[in-house]
């Protein structure tokens, strides 16, 4: 499953997660993808996997239930 969230919320969840890891490069190799693909995520121009999103989350010591998202098939 994808996950799309909204602006705000991608600010959110993002701002949180560079605390937490502190550098993009560094998020980018614990999500195991590019910092392009991160870039993307970040920005919303692709969604991202469940998987990814529930790892996101965690790392940045939040709860999944605060975030307005949709879900969307592979």
């Amino acid at each position: 499953m994808r996950i799309k969230l909204a602006s705000p919320a991608l600010a959110e969840l993002f701002s949180a997660v560079l605390r937490t890891h502190g550098s993009w490069k560094i998020v980018a190799k614990t999500c195991g993808v590019s910092k392009r693909t991160l870039h993307d995520w970040r920005t919303g121009k692709s969604s991202i996997s469940s998987v990814i999103f529930e790892r996101l989350v965690q790392s940045a010591h939040m709860d999944r239930k605060g975030f307005k998202y949709q879900v969307f098939p592979n």
